[in-house]
């Protein structure tokens, strides 16, 4: 999906909140990198020498179809996370990366317990998701104007604070050693790893 036909289905602004998001997590990737929830996939193209092997996964099938022509360097699968677990193949990651997907899962829990039992001990998973300021003020608001999509906006299930967040890493054996906000509050970044 070109950059013009993924703010026509995602907004105005949805480029480049996509940008910002991802130069959070930049200096986080490495090793062997899954990325969930992967969308049109731009880690692979602009991002490459940041990490050893990229493994993506995303509801849509076709999508998935397209970027496995695209990048055969890369592996990819379509997964409905709420009711499928990862291939058993995909043993074990050096970084998950979730960038604005938690929110629209139904079963969170039962997915960060699979994403945790598929992190390689001295891994991190990375989450970006709406803080509750940037999902039940900004995002009304900014959906109204055409910035971001309101259709996404209204599928949001679970929107995390940080004692949530530390509440959700525990539950899944996991503990967050670093959160931050960033986008003036609007989302959240977390970064989870194994407890000890």
């Amino acid at each position: 999906m070109t950059e013009a036909a993924e703010e026509q289905v995602g907004g105005r602004a949805s480029g480049r909140l996509r940008t910002s998001r991802y130069a959070k997590v930049l200096p986080y990737l490495r090793g062997n990198l899954l990325e969930v929830g992967c969308g049109t996939s731009p880690l692979v193209h602009d991002f490459r020498s940041s990490f050893t092997s990229y493994t993506g996964c995303d509801l849509d099938a076709e999508l998935i179809e397209r970027l496995s022509d695209r990048y055969p360097e890369a592996t990819y699968e379509a997964v409905d996370l709420d009711h499928q677990d990862l291939p058993r193949d995909w043993v074990s990651f050096d970084t998950i990366l979730a960038t604005a997907v938690i929110e629209h899962l139904f079963n969170l829990e039962m997915v960060m317990s699979r994403l945790a039992d598929r992190l390689a001990d001295g891994g991190n998973i990375l989450l970006t998701t709406p803080t509750p300021f940037g999902n039940d003020i900004v995002l009304p608001i900014t959906a109204r104007f055409g910035l971001t999509s309101a259709d996404a906006f209204a599928d949001h299930i679970n929107i995390l604070n940080k004692r949530r967040m530390n509440l959700l890493a525990a539950e899944v054996g996991l503990k967050v050693i670093k959160y931050s906000t960033f986008q003036l509050g609007m989302n959240s970044f977390a970064v989870m790893a194994k407890r000890s």
